[in-house]
């Protein structure tokens, strides 16, 4: 069990830098879309794709170590939690810092999301809004001379025919 305790500390160590990287790229992507920078937006997203492939791997290190643990404990399907009564002490502060450490981050990435979601939602209501300014103008009465001027409304025309 030593040894997987100790392959456990490796990875979970691994998976908080990762999600550190994850939480960096979640803080710059907040600036990037304020600037409405769509290039740079796109290479931090493929990155952040590449982290996450990452953290998949590590997740399954992490989920086959805990089975094998599970097994030397003699129960099935130990949560990090359940891990932690079994443990040494020394081995407790170990893996209840780190776990208090994977949710804080986690918890900061998620509220970086949300708030990233938000900024975008908010860019493309902006962009809807342009749009439809832009698809309703009318453009012919800017150049109607008074002698065509009928008194009947005339049918509106737009820039755009269909707002994509």
């Amino acid at each position: 069990m030593r040894t997987s305790l100790d392959q456990l500390k490796v990875v979970l160590k691994e998976e908080l830098e990762v999600y550190k990287k994850l939480l960096d790229l979640t803080l710059t992507k907040k600036d990037i879309i304020t600037e409405n920078q769509i290039q740079e937006l796109d290479k931090i997203t493929q990155v952040e794709h590449n982290l996450i492939l990452q953290i998949g791997k590590l997740e399954e290190s992490r989920e086959r170590l805990t089975d094998q643990i599970a097994k030397v404990i003699g129960m099935k399907d130990l949560s990090m939690k359940d891990i932690i009564d079994y443990l040494e002490e020394k081995d407790k502060k170990f893996f209840i810092g780190m776990r208090e450490e994977l949710m804080r981050t986690l918890n900061h990435i998620h509220e970086g999301n949300d708030l990233n979601k938000l900024l975008i939602e908010d860019s493309l209501e902006y962009i809807n809004l342009n749009l439809d300014l832009l698809t309703s103008m009318d453009y012919n009465n800017n150049y109607k001379s008074n002698s065509e001027d009928t008194g009947e409304a005339e049918e509106r025309k737009s820039l755009f025919d269909v707002k994509i």
